[in-house]
């Protein structure tokens, strides 16, 4: 009896091992409007080079004069890196544009499509849903 539970047990095991972390992860779409992109230019005051995802903080004056520090969300550390951005090309201070999936909660933080270096070389990052995908843009 016990040679028979034991697989079962087994394969409950593992069924529930795989199905936490993909229940625990969140689509875009749950936080903000993929349907929608914004366009900030602010300066790089802090990164959070995390997981399970990284975050760039811009101070962004506004046509008021106010500051307000957007937090922009990235991808994971590992993504990013296979993507082509190391967090040793990013510099505290320097202006930087980005074009995002803004907060569905109207909150100053975005999903990030595009990020344009001060240079003018353009990182992109997005699926379905972001600036990329839907100009066609790379």
């Amino acid at each position: 009896m016990l040679k028979n539970i034991s697989p079962l047990i087994l394969c409950v095991g593992l069924f529930w091992g795989a199905a936490v972390p993909v229940y625990s992860h969140h689509a875009a779409s749950s936080e903000f409007n993929t349907d929608k992109t914004i366009q900030i230019k602010g300066v790089l005051s802090s990164i959070e080079w995390i997981n399970p995802h990284a975050f760039l903080h811009f101070d962004v004056v506004g046509p008021d004069g106010r500051t307000t520090n957007w937090a922009m969300l990235l991808a994971g550390t590992t993504v990013l890196r296979k993507s082509g951005l190391a967090k040793q090309m990013l510099a505290v201070g320097q202006t930087y544009t980005v074009v995002a999936n803004p907060s569905k909660k109207g909150k100053p933080t975005g999903i990030v499509n595009t990020l344009t270096f001060p240079d003018g070389r353009v990182f992109t990052l997005g699926g379905p849903g972001s600036y990329a995908a839907k100009t066609g843009q790379q």
